[in-house]
């Protein structure tokens, strides 16, 4: 809409609520019940923003932990298997045998 149309609206309306018309009241309560609901759900939205971003904090702050013990248990399996193959090489088989009655 034009401004000029929007200015001639708002007297118009400006006019009825002077009237006191029952629709012209009946819309100012609408409007005024509209904005208090939106000013209402844009502080929900900020309080629930914070939330969230407090939440993703501490969900950061409780990952590392579990992504370095993670990663300590990955190392250890990896240095597990290591070993396990070193200790292979390093097997001695010792054959131990009695002195049979044969051998006297």
């Amino acid at each position: 809409l034009s401004l000029q149309s929007r200015v001639v609206g708002v007297q118009l309306y400006r006019l009825r609520l002077q009237m006191r018309s029952v629709a012209a009241l009946s819309d100012a309560l609408m409007i005024t019940f509209l904005v208090a609901i939106a000013f209402v759900l844009y502080q929900m939205y900020v309080i629930c923003r914070v939330g969230l971003n407090q939440a993703d904090d501490r969900f950061q702050l409780l990952a590392i932990p579990v992504l370095q013990t993670i990663t300590a248990l990955e190392d250890a399996e990896v240095r597990r298997r290591e070993m396990k193959k070193e200790m292979e090489k390093d097997v001695v088989c010792l054959l131990y045998t009695s002195p049979s009655p044969r051998d006297s």
